[in-house]
């Protein structure tokens, strides 16, 4: 039998197991009457069933058995779980004891897919478990029940059981298993038991207790247009359309959306660069804004923001933004790395900071500027502070000087065009024009800011996509998701 098909469990190097019947592939299936009907449950089996390392109670896969009355249970492995059930039998194990003290007979099936490993990937249990699920249906008969537990296996797994069953309008009952704490179960996994070990973990099994709690919640079938719109709500978020989002959410209803609505808000702030709104959910402000210093963050989330334009393809935009953040990390990089204080020589107005040309007199700052013909005072503009950083790197900041002519040659290259003319700009223009592709454009940026004393991490640069699996992770737990 190849790896498609359905195994039964009939190893016969584990000891026997009392109270389930064990079929073999010459084995009739049972006849199926309205008085004998049968209860299936299609399972993914996770890295807590049959029973948690780190507590002595039911995983979903037993406990729902416990609490519904489930005489053929078909169990899907992948390569880590196959090779737990080879090793020691524990989830035929555990179901056979539970038989025993329901009196009921449980049969088990197992699905093996030992090559997968790609646990994650949603598409391939789409097909799959659409499969195997409706070999099951199509055996059914009058009065039979089809349960779906979607508390065990991957995230893909349980999305692709409750998609299918609102999709598909499939004869099913979801069923999900709180913790006992009603928390995340913490994952360990042993490689080596003695042979015993499961009989031990049956035996302290607090639910064995009769007057233990029922953790089973039946969910309701999902509205297909709540897992259109949500589904719709992930790809806004994964392009960074923080508004449209928003605006999505708040048409669904509010008890889909109140586990991340907040969220998309704040994310919406946030690209807006508005710092008032952000830190007025301060929970998520300290959750998601990887610069806490007040002075600094602006200059950050503005770099993060203006990836952001980066990254959606919005290149005429990412061109008109660099100036004003690369004016201020050159003032900055001249008072961290050099000791000129820029400010010092201007004074600001309403419209932005102009040099004062009696500070400048009899200085090397001034000095400095005045070699250039073009330099007549006026609005400090990054042109003056690039003539600064060229003049006092010395040969020891050779890389900076590198860093900081290069994106001034993208500026007078290709910003100034894009800044007063109607042109579109595309990748492959901008390396034409300038020499460097868009993100090469970036990181350079980025580089400028260790130079102007602003401490950031690899991280730093991902908070955004931090952020977004934290909000699709919410959208997937939310009530009525697909990806529950």
């Amino acid at each position: 039998m190849d790896n498609n098909q359905y195994r039964l469990h009939n190893n016969n190097k584990h000891k026997p197991l009392r109270g389930r019947k064990q079929r073999t592939e010459q084995d009739p299936a049972p006849t199926n009457t309205t008085d004998n009907a049968k209860k299936y449950s299609i399972y993914s089996c996770g890295g807590t069933d049959p029973i948690p390392m780190k507590n002595d109670h039911d995983g979903a896969m037993l406990h729902i058995c416990r609490h519904y009355p489930i005489t053929e249970v078909h169990m899907y492995m992948s390569g880590e779980i196959l090779a737990n059930h080879k090793n020691d039998d524990r989830y035929c194990f555990c179901l056979g004891k539970l038989g025993e003290i329901v009196n009921r007979n449980i049969e088990t099936r197992i699905i093996e897919r030992p090559e997968l490993e790609e646990v994650q990937v949603f598409d391939y249990f789409y097909n799959d478990f659409r499969t195997e699920v409706e070999k099951i249906i199509r055996d059914m008969h009058d009065g039979d029940r089809l349960y779906f537990n979607i508390s065990s296996g991957t995230p893909a797994m349980k999305a692709c059981l409750y998609s299918l069953t609102a999709m598909l309008d499939y004869p099913a009952t979801l069923i999900q298993v709180s913790t006992p704490n009603k928390g995340m179960n913490e994952h360990k996994h042993e490689k080596d038991f003695e042979d015993d070990f499961w009989e031990y973990k049956w035996g302290i099994n607090e639910d064995n207790n009769p007057e233990s709690e029922n953790r089973c919640t039946e969910v309701a079938k999902p509205a297909l247009s709540t897992i259109k719109n949500e589904q719709v709500l992930i790809k806004l978020v994964k392009g960074y359309d923080y508004h449209a989002a928003v605006v999505m959410a708040e048409g669904m209803p509010a008890g889909v959306t109140n586990g991340y609505l907040q969220y998309l808000k704040f994310a919406e702030a946030r690209k807006s660069l508005n710092e008032t709104a952000t830190c007025a959910q301060r929970e998520l402000n300290r959750s998601f804004i990887p610069v806490k210093t007040t002075h600094h963050r602006k200059f950050v989330e503005y770099a993060l923001e203006l990836d952001l334009k980066r990254r959606r393809g919005e290149y005429a935009e990412f061109l008109r933004a660099i100036t004003p953040l690369f004016v201020e990390l050159l003032r900055l990089v001249l008072k961290s790395s050099f000791g000129v204080n820029v400010r010092d020589y201007c004074e600001e107005k309403n419209n932005g900071w102009r040099w004062k040309l009696n500070a400048l007199d009899n200085t090397e700052v001034g000095k400095i500027l005045m070699q250039n013909p073009n330099f007549g005072g006026g609005f400090v503009i990054s042109s003056n502070l690039v003539d600064l950083i060229d003049e006092f790197a010395a040969s020891d900041k050779k890389a900076l000087k590198t860093v900081v002519d290069d994106i001034r040659s993208v500026e007078e290259t290709v910003r100034n065009l894009v800044a007063h003319q109607v042109v579109g700009m595309t990748e492959e223009k901008m390396k034409r024009m300038t020499g460097f592709k868009p993100v090469e454009i970036m990181t350079k940026i980025k580089s400028l800011f260790g130079y102007a004393g602003i401490y950031v991490t690899p991280d730093t640069w991902n908070s955004y996509d931090k952020m977004n699996e934290e909000i699709i992770r919410r959208i997937g737990a939310a009530p009525g998701s697909s990806c529950q």
